[in-house]
């Protein structure tokens, strides 16, 4: 029998299991090597607490943290600093990734997902009854699906950093536009390091008949006319 197994740590003779609400202000991925040595020894500083420390605080309500991710794993690190810039309360969470998957998920895609459950519920219900074949538009709403479908879709373009406006604009007119977006303006970047080639120098004997077979670097002026050359070379290294 397959058994479900996480990390973990058993409080031996707990006397209570008390909670408080805990929200998650910020999800923040670490390399694995950073999480592990946070998890080891979470009494030290790092520079994902420091930079989000402002966000951590506690309230009547809740405590407001930042959860740590590894980046190469399941399992996670609820944090809240308190204004420090090291985890003064902090929590191993088992399978944070699961979790994080959960809230990114949009409410259309549970619905969705629990259409699609009920469905093969019923399929299997109908199944039993020896019946074997089935045409899915009789099962499910199709007008639903696309509805559920093109809000999902909307939600997740919300959550990108790189879109300023998602929405369903639907009218319900066909071969009309139905989802509106605005993209953030992209910052463009350009970087300059310094750039060497070289070509070979035909062999060539000296006047002492020693033999020479070497390189020499090309001129600015010749790197300018091998441009096109030079960053084909350079896409297909």
């Amino acid at each position: 029998m397959n058994k479900y197994s996480m990390s973990g740590k058993l409080m031996h003779k707990a006397s209570d299991h008390n909670t408080k609400s805990c929200e998650v202000e910020k999800w923040v991925f670490l390399p694995h090597s950073d999480f592990e040595r946070l998890k080891a020894k979470p009494y030290q500083e790092h520079e994902a607490i420091t930079a989000a420390k402002d966000l951590m605080f506690e309230d009547e309500t809740a405590y407001h943290c930042i959860m740590l991710l590894d980046e190469h794993g399941d399992d996670g690190l609820l944090i809240e600093a308190e204004g420090f810039d090291y985890p003064r309360l902090s929590m191993f969470v088992p399978d944070a990734a699961l979790i994080y998957e959960r809230y990114k998920t949009s409410e259309a895609e549970l619905k969705l997902h629990d259409m699609i459950r009920d469905t093969v519920e019923k399929i299997a219900e109908l199944a039993h009854t020896d019946k074997t074949d089935f045409t899915s538009a009789d099962l499910i709403d199709m007008d639903e699906v696309e509805s559920l479908v093109k809000n999902a879709i909307v939600q997740q373009l919300t959550m990108r950093d790189d879109i300023t406006i998602a929405k369903n604009t639907d009218v319900e007119i066909d071969f009309q536009p139905d989802i509106h977006v605005e993209a953030k303006e992209l910052t463009e970047l350009k970087f300059y390091c310094p750039l060497k080639a070289q070509r070979d120098v035909q062999s060539s004997f000296d006047e002492e008949e020693e033999f020479f077979d070497d390189t020499e670097e090309l001129s600015d002026y010749e790197l300018l006319e091998y441009q096109s050359e030079i960053l084909d070379a350079i896409e297909a290294s």
